[in-house]
């Protein structure tokens, strides 16, 4: 489970900023426009990483893997959340619990956009000259 170098789900168009919970070097985290209980954060993810280490990383802490095809990652928060991640696209779904009320919900989203784009940092390479 090898990723690209680079992955093609940029956004066409900067979104809102009210639509923005997490936005940094790694990762960018939007409500999904269709989305309007703050449920689902399409999770933009800037360079792949090895997908396999990231599954690993977080299912070392919070996350369990309750996949069910081969070719869909679905982990499961302890707290109800979910992270859906498509390899072979890129695509990284983030779903929040429908436990959490409905004001708290982009701010439980920004938490765990935080925890994802952690574990990204740490999952990335340094550039090739060392910087």
């Amino acid at each position: 489970m090898t990723g690209s170098s680079r992955i093609s789900t940029e956004l066409h168009s900067p979104p809102p900023p009210e639509l923005v919970v997490w936005d940094d070097e790694h990762l960018r985290v939007v409500r999904e426009h269709a989305c309007f209980r703050a449920l689902s954060w399409r999770c933009v993810v800037a360079v792949a990483p090895e997908w396999g280490r990231l599954v690993e990383h977080l299912t070392a802490g919070r996350w369990r893997d309750t996949s069910r095809l081969p070719r869909v990652v679905e982990l499961m928060h302890r707290d109800g959340h979910r992270l859906v991640i498509l390899p072979f696209s890129g695509r990284v779904v983030l779903q929040v619990s429908y436990a959490v009320a409905a004001l708290q919900r982009p701010a439980c989203a920004t938490r765990l956009a935080e925890e994802l784009a952690t574990t990204l940092a740490g999952l990335t390479p340094p550039p090739p000259d060392g910087r």
